[in-house]
């Protein structure tokens, strides 16, 4: 179709693979768009428009036969001082064994929180950044297996 789905793999040196082209049946005659792989590293879902589905682009679930790695989702909230004030801030992730940023996260405006992915055999540090407030910094000191949602209150400059 006009739009396919590829694969590629990010190594330990940093570098990606060729990228692959995931064939039939994912990809079709038809657009085939946004494949995502869910946390668990087994599912996939992507958007396509096929002939037989609902109309547009539909949503598709497939079951991987590559086991992908296993991600953790992290749930947090940012707030003002007092905890009264959703802030919106952005979140680095840093991986501390190589001091590489893993990534950049952007909290809700409208309700400060946010959602990150990290690896389960990783640590890693943060710094939480939002205009008018100091910027916080400091480890991910926590069983990342808990079902958590970790909150952050930032002192304003003022």
């Amino acid at each position: 179709g006009g739009y396919d789905i590829f694969k590629t793999v990010l190594s330990e040196n940093g570098e990606w693979s060729n990228p692959e082209n995931m064939g039939f049946p994912i990809n079709t005659v038809t657009d085939d768009i946004f494949f995502v792989v869910a946390a668990d590293g087994k599912t996939g879902y992507y958007s396509s428009s096929q002939e037989g589905g609902y109309g547009g682009q539909d949503i598709y679930k497939v079951i991987l036969k590559d086991q992908y790695e296993k991600l953790h989702v992290i749930k947090g909230e940012i707030f003002n001082l007092d905890g009264t004030v959703p802030l919106s801030a952005k979140i680095t992730l840093i991986e501390n064994e190589t001091a590489k940023v893993q990534g950049i996260y952007k909290s809700k405006d409208a309700t400060g929180k946010f959602i990150m992915l990290v690896k389960p055999d990783k640590t890693y540090s943060y710094v939480i950044q939002a205009d008018g407030y100091y910027p916080k910094t400091d480890e991910l000191n926590f069983d990342i297996n808990d079902n958590q949602t970790l909150r952050f209150n930032l002192e304003p400059k003022n």
